[in-house]
């Protein structure tokens, strides 16, 4: 049964103890490798100290031969000392390897096996200065300068040991800080995984752990990062849904109605139920229903094709005065009752209010806003085009009436696509709700700002903020 989780973690071992495991044997052989070198190198100094402190005390004239002549005289618990002649060191070299520099040398040193003895020593000689060139030897036993030398011994054992326990302390400590480092990153993996973006990894003491720390914090940067992406595209796209769902709703609601009366008409027509004189007002209707129908569709086509950016639009430098003028123009030369109408155009030094946009686009925007204001204001009201230069070099011009304005909520609805007020619906007023939302299409392609300030019976102000021709300034958001 294959198990998952912690229960399953807590079943394997933990670093530490894996890198013991690992290297633990490998430690113990390397330690007693280091100890017996350090061992035999101690034996071998002291061998070669011995000979060294035997040919001294020799050169010293401490040690004499037997009276008498060649012979061995041996000294308690040590060794002893013998002469030999010429002839006797010739005949050793065959079994004692050193022979031949004892007799060739006035004075030689060393340790090993000798044939006077089956010990091993360490011995001394020193030529005589005498006919026969005799040599005077002195040895010792290597147990007893061991036994002399166990204290040394027993600190090169202790230093050894002692500096393969702090080696491994100093060994743990690194794999604790790596563990500590491991498990670290493993919980801000774990608590990222979770959705908390936030964790961060605290910068270790040495590169490699510095760079997995900075590794980690850089993941959980890019995902925070990402993920703020992501949830603004969502949003983005909830919106983009929603003002789908609403544009269907609102369309269908727009155009089934007039089909509805127009079906109703046609078949009563049809049926022979209506009279001459109601068949006649009824083609009147009729016509004026499928001009309604075509402008909304032909609107509704207008707005798809500015946002896809399908409606090219040729900004260039505008006199804005010029647009102003010519829509004023328009409507002084309409037949009937109207609003007084009045312009305002206020330009530094008597210089021309010059803007980047689309000359006909722009002339859209401002006839839809005068529209609005017409079917808003009395004919004893008051309607006010203007523009004005701002102190950030942007132009800004609009409409401002003085009619019965607009409750905050539908100013904040005044831009979507079919919004129309609920009086405008009562009264039957002319408009298919989609002339605001092709205005903020138009500004917005022409990288412009616009928007509505209104107060119910305190009139309306509708402005375009445009980038002025000679200060291209960066467009923000407006308070």
């Amino acid at each position: 049964m294959i198990r998952s989780g912690t229960d399953a973690w807590n079943t394997l071992p933990t670093l530490r103890r894996r890198f013991f495991a690992r290297f633990g044997l490998g430690a113990a052989i390397a330690l007693a490798v280091v100890l017996a070198t350090s061992l035999f190198l101690a034996d071998a100094l002291a061998a070669r100290w011995a000979g060294r402190a035997l040919l001294q005390d020799l050169e010293d004239g401490l040690y004499q031969t037997m009276p008498g002549g060649m012979g061995m005289r041996r000294m308690r618990g040590m060794g002893g000392t013998l002469m030999l002649t010429s002839d006797t060191v010739r005949a050793y070299e065959s079994v004692w390897p050193d022979a031949r520099r004892v007799r060739n040398s006035e004075a030689a040193y060393g340790s090993g096996r000798v044939p006077w003895t089956r010990e091993l020593v360490a011995w001394a000689a020193r030529r005589q200065q005498d006919e026969d060139g005799a040599v005077q030897v002195v040895w010792t036993r290597l147990s007893a300068v061991r036994a002399a030398a166990a204290g040394a011994y027993s600190l090169v054992t202790a230093a050894t040991v002692v500096s393969f326990a702090v080696g491994a302390f100093v060994t743990d400590i690194g794999v604790k800080k790596v563990a500590e480092a491991v498990r670290e990153a493993a919980n801000t993996s774990r608590r990222m995984a979770e959705g908390d973006f936030a964790a961060r990894m605290s910068v270790g003491d040495t590169r490699e752990l510095a760079e997995l720390s900075v590794a980690a914090n850089h993941m959980a940067e890019s995902l925070d990062r990402t993920l703020t992406q992501l949830r603004s595209q969502n949003e983005e796209l909830a919106g983009l849904e929603r003002m789908q769902r609403e544009f269907v709703a609102d369309a269908s609601h727009e155009l089934r109605a007039p089909l509805t009366a127009m079906a109703i008409t046609l078949d009563a027509a049809a049926d022979g139920l209506m009279s001459e004189e109601e068949t006649a007002d009824a083609w009147d209707v009729l016509r004026l229903e499928v001009r309604r129908l075509s402008r909304t569709v032909a609107e509704l086509l207008d707005l798809s094709r500015i946002e896809s950016g399908r409606e090219p639009l040729q900004v260039s430098s505008i006199d804005v005065g010029n647009v102003i003028e010519n829509v004023y123009q328009w409507y002084q030369s309409l037949p009937g009752v109207l609003p007084s109408f009045e312009i305002e155009v206020h330009s530094p030094e008597g210089r021309p209010l010059t803007a980047l946009a689309d000359g006909d686009a722009l002339h859209r925007c401002l006839t839809n806003f005068v529209d609005n204001a017409i079917r808003a204001t009395l004919p004893t009201g008051r309607i006010s085009i203007w523009a004005r230069s701002q102190d950030d070099g942007r132009i800004e011009l609009g409409v401002t009436d003085t009619g019965e304005g607009m409750t905050p909520e539908e100013v904040s609805r005044a831009w979507e696509r079919f919004s129309r007020s609920e009086r405008a619906r009562a009264n039957g007023s002319a408009g298919s709700g989609l002339g605001l939302a092709i205005v903020h299409a138009l500004v917005t392609a022409m990288g412009g700002e616009v928007g509505l300030e209104s107060e119910a019976g305190r009139g309306t102000t509708a402005w375009i903020r445009l980038r002025s021709a000679g200060n291209d300034v960066q467009l923000g958001s407006t308070s």
